[in-house]
Parts: C-alpha cells; sequence; structure tokens
C-alpha cells in the first residue's frame, strides 16, 4: 500500500513535472515571441527617435538659418500677431526706427511707429493684413526721436495651414531717393518761377512798376515772409529801399537806408557775394529790426556788368530755409532783374530825352526844311558837275587816238556817271536819305547798254529786283560796283569772235538780283558768255575795275564770291 502510495505519488509529481515543463517550453516560446516583438518595437522606436533627432537638428539648423536671414536683412522687418502687435523685430528695425527688440515687442506696430497725422492710414492697412490682405505703399513713419522718414512698406499674412497666425511688413527707407525727386521737382519749379517772373518783369519799362512787380512775384511765388530790394546811389556809398513785399511792409521805413557793408544787405553790395544765414541770431552782420520775425536771410547782390547795382533781400520766419538750390535760383533771376532794371533805366532816360526832343523838335522841323532845300541844290549841282566832268572826258577821248586810252576814258566816263545818276535821283526823290534801287539800276544798265551794244546782236537784260532802298553811303560803292560788273559783262562775255569755246550771241543773256531780307542784302550779277580760265583768281586781277569791287565790297564790310560753271556769276553779300 506504502509503495503503491509512493508508486502514485511518483507518477502525479511526473505528470505535474511534465506538465510544468511543457508549460514552461510554453512560456518560453511565448517569451521569445514577445521578446522577439518588443526587440522589433524597440527597433522602430530607436529609428523614430534617430529620425526625429535628425529633423529636429535639421529644424534648429533651418530655423538658425532663417534668424540669421532675418537678422541679416538689409530692410527693417517687423513680425505682428493679428492685432498688429510685435512679435519680433530684426536688427535692421532697431537701427532704421531706434527701438530695441525690448522696447517693440507687445505693442501695437501703428502706435510705434506711424505719425499721428497719419495714424489714420496706418490703420486702414493693418487692417488690410488682419484680414488677410497684401499691402504695398509709400509714406512716412516716425523714430523713436520723433524725426520723419521716407518709407515703402510691403505686408503679408503668415499662414499655417488654412490659419492666419501672424503678419510681417518690410520697411525700406527711401528718404534719399524722395529728396532727390523733390529736389528735382523742386529745380524745375524754380526754373519755372524764374521763366515766369522773368516774363512778368520783362513787361514792365517804367522803373518803379518793375520793381515792386518783382518783391510782389517772388514774394508770392515762394512764400517768403519778406522781400526787399534796394538799390545802390550814384555815390555808391548807400543802399536805399525801393520796395518791399510780405510782413515787413508796416515794420521798416520806406526811406530805409543802408551803408556799404553794414549788415547781411551791405556785405552783399560790398563784396559781390551772396550772404545767407540759416540763423540770423547767430549772425555777426544781421542788423535787427524792432518786431522781426526773420530766422532766415538770403541777400543776392544784382550785378550789372562788373558793378553792383542793387540788393536782393529775402526773409524767412523758418531757420535754415535756404539752400543751395534757392540761392542758385534766386542768383539766376538776379541776373535777370540786372537787365530789367537797366532797360527800365534806358526806357526812362529815352523817355526823358523824347520830351526834352520834343521841346526842340518845332524848332527842327523849320531848320530841316531849310536843309532840305539845301540838300536838293547840292545833289543837283554835284550831278550837274558830274555831267560836266562826263562831257569833258567823252570830249577829251575823241582826241585820243589809242583804242586802250579812249576804253579808259569811256570806263571813267561811265564810273563818273553811274555816280551822277545817284545825286539825279537824290534831287528828283520825295526822301533825301534813301534812293530807290529798282529806278536807279534802270536808268545805270540803259546807259550801259547803250554805250557796250549800240550795233551789235542783242543781249536779254532779265533784271529781279524788289523795292530796295540804300542811304548815299551804300548806295554809292553798290553803284560803283553794279557799273563795273555789268559793263565787264557787256565788254568780255559776248565776242564776236571764238573765245573759250563758246559764240552763241544770239542766246546771250545778263541776268542782275538785288534782294533785301532782315538787313542781309545780296546782289548777283550773271551772265552766260564765255567765262573765265579755271586759273583766273579775281581777287589778284589786274584789271582796275575788278580791283575797284574788291575795295568797295571790303568798304561795305562784305563778302563775295565767283563762280565759273555757265559764263560768269558773281555773288555779294552784306549788311546794312
Amino acid at each position: 500500500a506504502i509503495a503503491t502510495v509512493i508508486l502514485l505519488i511518483s507518477m502525479v509529481y511526473g505528470i505535474r513535472t511534465h506538465a510544468i515543463k511543457e508549460q514552461s517550453k510554453r512560456l518560453e516560446k511565448r517569451v521569445e515571441k514577445r521578446t522577439s516583438e518588443l526587440n522589433k518595437v524597440n527597433k522602430r522606436l530607436q529609428q523614430e527617435i534617430t529620425e526625429r533627432k535628425r529633423s529636429e537638428k535639421a529644424l534648429q539648423r533651418e530655423k538658425a538659418h532663417l534668424d540669421q536671414l532675418f537678422e541679416s536683412a538689409q530692410e527693417a522687418i517687423v513680425l505682428t500677431d493679428k492685432n498688429g502687435r510685435v512679435l519680433r523685430v530684426n536688427s535692421e528695425f532697431t537701427r532704421l526706427f531706434g527701438y530695441t527688440p525690448e522696447e517693440a515687442l507687445g505693442q501695437l506696430i501703428d502706435d510705434l511707429v506711424s505719425p499721428e497725422e497719419l495714424k489714420k492710414e496706418a490703420v486702414s492697412y493693418t487692417k488690410n493684413l488682419t484680414n488677410g490682405k497684401y499691402i504695398a505703399f509709400e509714406s512716412v513713419r516716425r523714430r523713436k526721436d520723433g524725426s520723419l522718414i521716407h518709407v515703402s512698406v510691403i505686408g503679408a499674412p503668415i499662414i499655417i495651414g488654412n490659419e492666419q497666425v501672424a503678419n510681417y511688413a518690410i520697411y525700406r527707407d527711401i528718404t534719399k531717393r524722395k529728396k532727390a525727386e523733390e529736389d528735382v521737382n523742386r529745380r524745375a519749379a524754380q526754373a519755372a518761377f524764374i521763366y515766369r517772373v522773368g516774363q512778368r518783369v520783362s513787361s514792365k519799362l517804367e522803373l518803379k512798376a518793375l520793381l515792386s512787380e518783382i518783391v510782389t512775384a517772388i514774394q508770392e511765388s515762394f512764400n517768403y515772409y519778406g522781400v526787399m530790394l534796394l538799390l545802390v546811389d550814384e555815390k555808391g556809398k548807400y543802399l536805399s529801399m525801393q520796395s518791399i513785399a510780405g510782413g515787413y511792409v508796416s515794420v521798416f521805413p520806406e526811406d530805409l537806408s543802408v551803408t556799404m557793408g553794414e549788415g547781411m544787405i551791405g556785405q552783399a553790395a560790398a563784396t559781390f557775394k551772396t550772404q545767407v544765414s540759416g540763423d540770423v541770431y547767430k549772425d555777426p552782420h544781421y542788423v535787427r529790426m524792432a518786431d522781426e520775425k526773420t530766422r532766415s536771410e538770403l541777400a543776392v547782390p544784382i550785378k550789372s556788368g562788373e558793378k553792383v547795382i542793387g540788393v536782393l533781400d529775402i526773409h524767412s520766419d523758418e531757420f535754415n530755409a535756404f539752400d543751395e538750390t534757392d540761392m542758385t535760383a534766386i542768383e539766376t533771376l538776379s541776373t535777370q532783374i540786372a537787365s530789367a532794371i537797366e532797360n527800365a533805366r534806358l526806357y526812362e532816360q529815352a523817355q526823358r530825352e523824347i520830351t526834352e526832343r520834343k521841346r526842340t523838335e518845332a524848332q527842327l522841323n523849320e531848320s530841316l526844311k531849310e536843309k532840305e532845300v539845301l540838300l536838293k541844290e547840292i545833289h543837283h549841282r554835284v550831278k550837274n558837275n558830274m555831267q560836266i566832268i562826263s562831257s569833258l572826258l567823252r570830249l577829251q577821248s575823241w582826241h585820243v587816238k589809242n583804242k586802250k586810252m579812249r576804253e579808259m576814258f569811256e570806263v571813267s566816263q561811265n564810273r563818273i556817271k553811274s555816280m551822277a545818276i545817284i545825286h539825279e535821283k537824290l534831287y528828283q526823290s520825295q526822301d533825301l536819305a534813301r534812293i530807290d534801287f529798282y529806278d536807279y539800276i534802270k536808268s545805270l544798265t540803259s546807259s550801259l547798254f547803250s554805250t557796250y551794244r549800240a550795233g551789235l546782236e542783242p543781249i536779254t537784260f532779265k533784271l529781279d529786283v524788289k523795292k530796295v532802298y540804300f542811304d548815299i553811303n551804300t548806295a554809292m560803292p553798290i553803284g560803283l560796283i553794279i557799273n563795273e560788273l555789268v559793263t565787264n559783262s557787256l565788254k568780255y562775255a559776248f565776242p564776236k569772235q571764238k573765245a573759250w569755246g563758246k559764240t552763241d550771241n544770239s542766246k546771250g543773256e545778263i541776268f542782275l538780283s538785288l534782294h533785301s531780307d532782315e538787313g542781309r542784302v545780296s546782289l548777283i550779277v550773271r551772265d552766260n558768255g564765255v567765262g573765265l580760265p579755271k586759273d583766273f583768281d579775281f581777287r589778284k586781277a589786274e584789271s582796275m575795275g575788278l580791283q575797284l569791287v574788291n575795295d568797295l565790297v571790303d568798304q561795305l564790310d562784305g563778302a563775295i564770291e565767283l563762280q565759273k560753271e555757265c559764263g560768269t556769276s558773281f555773288k555779294i553779300t552784306f549788311n546794312v
């Protein structure tokens, strides 16, 4: 029984041991499986941790890069929340506006940098950003120290997913550009102003009205506080006020006088140089009057040639009101003013002379009538005397057997006749000072044709002369020139025998043109005759006729040209 019990116990133990072993194997397998699973999960976790660390490092690098870009940007950048409160600013924002990041943080950007007068504009742009809109504009903003700068601004919302989380704005300082644009516009306005003032003053010839117009135009155009114009007296010791406009009309006396070298006005006149002061309280040359509001003064000398005839004195109630552009503009204007003043003085002098002339005009008229009668008689007698000389030469030529000598007598006779006709025309004219050259040329050429072409084949004479008048001092040399050139054409251009390859006398033509255009006279004498040799130099001609023509052209301060194509053509131009 005991053995049986022991056997049973042994069997039960064996069974239990086997069961435990089986269970242990199953557990080990389960543990191995779970361990394998855990290892796999752990590996995945390790990979995820490694990947996350890698991503975090990449994000840190990207953030550092973005931070570096944000801080090193050349423009001022500000990040704000949706309500416009500052979240972050970069170093350029601090440099431009003067606020540190700590001072700017949490502040409304519009309160921080917008001038009070532009607050409404700034709020409207911030509202657009809040509503998710992009903005771009140019305006003026205020720095921490209160100074104003011109800026261009662009801004945009920052959206992550579908949510607007913040806004950014970029400010660029455009003050220099705006100042350059303002300078250009200002120069253009000043140029237009100088033109307008020049137009206004140029129409004034009375000196007092002119000076009043000058100061009024300058004061109204630039809105200066006060403008005065003073002129130097005849002795050059004092400057007396001639006209005033603006705020000092009731301050300065009408008989204000400034000694040369005294104050800025006297200094400008004495030194010939523009005097400018941005703060007259600190200027040793400034002379203060009671009830003045002057802060800046500009005194510009008015120069005529190498002397100062006056000073244009301009006052402003603002400090540093005049810059280089203002000085250049007023100095340019002063040259026009000097010319206008001189013209007005000449006009007044002319008016005085006209008045004086009218006093003696009645006496001169009587004397003039007597002199006209006498002058007519003189021209008549000179003409008669020249005709006598011409007749004597003709009589003398009859006794001269030498052909060349006879031709010289004939030429001299025609020269005298050309001058005699001038005196004859003056005697017959109602205007003793001028000669109608159309009638004169017809008479002269008719006489020449009778002398040189009588009995020869006819030559056509064409005359193109409008109503041209000359005084005797001009008429005499022109008459002699026409006489010489037409004589040469009649004598030498159309020979009977062949000369230089041309003999067609039946179509001979002489053309004479005389025109005057605004004081410039043009005389052309042309023929279609045989012409001149190619190497012929009329300026070195040995004939007395062409030498006389050259001398007479010089006497008229004129110019002479020769063309040898299709005959001979002389063109003479001069001023009258």
